[in-house]
């Protein structure tokens, strides 16, 4: 598979001083010139935006939900409240593997802040919040619902 070459947002503003450049821009030439596929942006759309389902008066996203993963955590020790916040638990510094932990901060913070508006507008102020997590020592940023100690 051909990968044309990669560009970053400062050097693809660089390239097009004749004209105001927007991140919507850099976000279109990236979309076409890495030919990524139709689907691509509706996944990108359900990371920010996921669809929530309700078990035993917790939430879970629905793309991370597996019902025997699930039954099995109920065999455990753990409050259902510790069982939703691992189930939901997203690292989002795996995910997106070249972002500093401020990036990937910054990502977890914006994905928090939409799934509370999504928990909000769908499902009221009853349920646990979403939140991002961030261990400096280790690097390593998430995102998940519920659970704090």
């Amino acid at each position: 598979m051909e990968n044309p070459k990669i560009f970053d947002f400062q050097s693809f503003r660089a390239a097009n001083t004749k004209h105001t450049v927007t991140g919507f821009d850099y976000v279109h030439a990236i979309y076409h010139t890495q030919h990524l596929p139709s689907d691509f942006a509706l996944w990108m759309a359900r990371l920010y935006w996921p669809e929530f389902k309700v078990v035993d008066e917790c939430v879970f996203i629905v793309d991370n939900f597996d019902e025997s993963y699930y039954q099995s955590l109920l065999k455990t020790p753990n409050s259902k409240e510790k069982n939703q916040f691992w189930m939901n638990l997203l690292e989002i510094t795996g995910l997106f593997g070249n972002l500093t932990t401020q990036e990937a901060a910054d990502v977890a913070n914006a994905l928090a802040a939409s799934w509370n508006a999504k928990l909000a507008s769908e499902l009221g102020s009853s349920f646990a919040q979403a939140r991002a997590l961030v261990d400096d020592e280790a690097g390593e940023v998430f995102v998940t619902i519920g659970f704090s100690e």
